[in-house]
């Protein structure tokens, strides 16, 4: 009884293993969350931890330089200007060597030292923060590329209300701290949890469906245009290059029409001087374009996608 047992144990662990290789390495669904290490908790705003040997992010090995940047293992810095790429987690590539990754792609083939300093967790008032910092310690800088993501209107000063967008079932896992905590263990060892968990709750649409409805918040308009404005004072808007990467969402469904937010988006940044790039039209001119993205994640673009993001921005790199 005990030998059939342990027989039939090891069984389900081999078909769970087996499971898992065929889900991430043929169907391209990763495992998600990041290693505690990653960010740096003395700081009063949200950075990378400097000079990390190992750390994760979906999987993939993470490496930062002495500025909390993310680098390839044993990158050698160039003697030039240089160019930072500001952004969230999609920028930072996770899941993604960091070679593969678009900003390292640019990178390569240009002749600035251009670094990544994005970070998991961010939005535009922390990245304002985060060009502050930078500031004061590299009279470098050259320009400065900024991803503007749809969720990046969120503030921290402004509280969300019930109505201020779709009450969809992914809020409600955040909202009940037991089960978001255990969503993200599960989700950051099993690429089978996160396939289920796409099927059930299908968070392209749903992400997509939220972040959209962030624009109905006036308030948030408001601090939108009050961040612009910090940020013109901050850093030089000649030097500033705003770009938006799209949702998965979009470019599966949306081609062919502009969403309501880029159309706010572009009459704020046009209001206060700036302008923004919006690379859906670029993406969708490829076949598949929701191939750029991995499978049945939102946002967070495959190596393929970050291909696809360099071959458009590198004609914007001076």
């Amino acid at each position: 009884m005990k030998k059939t047992l342990f027989i039939n144990l090891i069984i389900l662990f081999i078909l769970i293993a087996l499971i898992e290789i065929t889900l991430r390495f043929f169907f391209s669904y990763n495992v998600q969350g990041i290693s505690k290490n990653l960010i740096n908790k003395e700081l009063s705003y949200h950075f990378n931890a400097p000079n990390l040997n190992y750390g994760k992010a979906f999987g993939a090995k993470i490496y930062t330089d002495k500025n909390g940047y993310r680098i390839e293992k044993n990158q050698v810095n160039k003697e030039s200007q240089e160019i930072l790429f500001i952004g969230g987690s999609v920028t930072f590539g996770p899941g993604i060597k960091a070679k593969n990754t678009f900003v390292e792609l640019l990178n390569k083939t240009s002749a600035y030292n251009i670094k990544n300093a994005s970070v998991f967790g961010t939005n535009f008032e922390n990245n304002i923060k985060i060009i502050e910092s930078q500031k004061k310690n590299h009279n470098n800088i050259k320009k400065i590329f900024i991803n503007f993501p749809l969720d990046d209107i969120l503030s921290n000063k402004i509280s969300l209300n019930e109505n201020d967008t779709t009450n969809n079932i992914n809020e409600k896992i955040k909202k009940n701290s037991l089960i978001n905590s255990i969503n993200k263990f599960i989700r950051s060892k099993s690429a089978s949890y996160v396939f289920i968990k796409s099927i059930i709750v299908n968070p392209q649409l749903n992400n997509y469906i939220y972040d959209l409805g962030l624009y109905n918040n006036e308030e948030l308009l408001s601090r939108l245009e009050l961040n612009l404005l910090q940020l013109s004072k901050t850093f030089d808007k000649e030097k500033i290059f705003f770009f938006s990467i799209p949702y998965a969402e979009q470019v599966k469904n949306g081609c062919d029409k502009q969403d309501n937010a880029e159309k706010i988006l572009k009459k704020i940044f046009s209001k206060m001087n700036y302008n923004i790039y919006f690379l859906k039209d670029d993406l969708c001119k490829e076949k598949n374009p929701v191939n750029f993205y991995f499978k049945n994640d939102p946002v967070h673009l495959s190596k393929s996608g970050h291909l696809a993001v360099y071959t458009v921005l590198k004609n914007f790199i001076d």
